[in-house]
């Protein structure tokens, strides 16, 4: 019995070891995406389209007690500065309309979505974005390294660890 419990402790201590999360104000981001594929998003408004954008999916998990809107955060990217245009609930659809999620659960993971207008020939793994909060205050922003999807879809929530996908910090 010691023996499985031992390995378990070693197993679980190299999970940590491999990947982690990052905070940000309103709680983790456990991972970040780019894609040149375009994710279904119901009731977008023209003025967000854009001609050959590429798409930006940060997926976090919040604090207990925490809500979050469209509103709050922003991704400065290569330059530009995009603001987040729908929210979607683990692997559920987006929705530009659904501007809140109130209240929100910390076992629950949200995916926030930036369309951004960067040339889709840029190389983007491991590019640095910042997670900007929009309100001002401690913990405006938080530094992520971008995975790069290749025009495939973004990672589903559910597929995400809770302990993050970032590279642990050495």
């Amino acid at each position: 019995m010691s023996k499985i419990l031992l390995l378990l402790a070693l197993s679980l201590a190299s999970v940590s070891v491999l990947a982690e999360t990052i905070v940000f104000r309103s709680g983790e981001v456990l991972a970040a995406e780019v894609t040149s594929r375009a994710p279904r998003v119901a009731h977008l408004a023209e003025a967000d389209k854009a001609e050959s954008p590429m798409y930006a999916l940060v997926t976090v998990k919040l604090h207990p007690g925490r809500e979050i809107s469209t509103e709050d955060y922003s991704l400065s990217a290569l330059g530009g500065l995009y603001r987040c245009v729908a929210i979607r609930e683990e692997n559920g659809a987006f929705d530009a309309e659904v501007w809140h999620r109130s209240p929100a659960s910390p076992k629950k993971k949200y995916g926030l979505l930036f369309i951004l207008q960067i040339p889709v020939s840029q190389k983007y793994d491991n590019a640095k974005f910042d997670l900007v909060c929009n309100a001002p205050g401690k913990w405006n922003r938080a530094s992520l390294s971008v995975v790069d999807r290749h025009g495939q879809d973004f990672t589903p929530a559910t597929s995400i660890p809770n302990t993050g996908k970032f590279p642990a910090a050495k």
